[in-house]
């Protein structure tokens, strides 16, 4: 498939953590991000550096996510980076800037998950899906009591320390100090909004 003119990013992913390269869209003007894969945060940071662009990824379970969620029209998983690595391309920067110059040059590849990274995609599914289950018959009972005015001070708290649960992996360990969630001033989700409603009462 022959690039389409978007611009493009390529991955690299090591040790849990990755490299992404942005090529504008002339292929060219390489920036460099990173971050970790294993963490929420990290993972948000990585789908909104990748979103509207045409990239190549390393097999992972991040990679895994991202098929899911942005398509195979956009993400494409490279099972070649042993043979890149094994012709001189170091890992990291280079690899990705290397992967990014031949998703634009060549477009995106049609991926073939194997058995282990469909079921893992599936288990993520159904994870969500169970979280938002937990989190609505969690909230819903607390929200009501909010609406009619009967809701204590515990009831806000409560609120609050499930949608702050809501957005990690259940039984996932916390954040680091140095990456703190906090709440993006441009972010419009309702959980953003309820959050800032409930904060503003406690």
């Amino acid at each position: 498939m022959d690039n389409d003119g978007k611009r493009v990013a390529g991955v690299d992913i090591v040790d849990r953590r990755y490299v992404v390269c942005l090529l504008d869209e002339e292929g060219k003007r390489p920036r460099y991000r990173s971050g970790r894969s294993d963490t929420p945060i990290g993972r948000k940071k990585f789908f909104s550096l990748i979103e509207g662009r045409n990239v190549m990824m390393p097999p992972d379970p991040l990679s895994t996510t991202a098929l899911h969620r942005f398509g195979e029209g956009r993400v494409s998983i490279d099972r070649g980076y042993e043979a890149f690595q094994a012709a001189g391309i170091g890992r990291g920067r280079p690899m990705a800037r290397f992967v990014a110059l031949l998703v634009f040059h060549q477009g995106v590849k049609n991926t073939t998950l194997t058995k282990k990274e469909q079921e893992e995609m599936f288990a993520k599914q159904q994870e969500e899906l169970d979280r938002l289950i937990e989190f609505t018959d969690a909230v819903g009972p607390l929200m009501e009591r909010l609406v009619t005015g009967k809701a204590t001070p515990g009831d806000v708290q409560e609120m609050i320390r499930l949608e702050v649960e809501s957005r990690y992996p259940k039984n996932g360990n916390p954040p680091v100090a140095e990456e703190a969630d906090l709440l993006d001033p441009r972010e419009d989700t309702f959980f953003a909004r309820l959050f800032r409603y409930l904060k503003e009462r406690t």
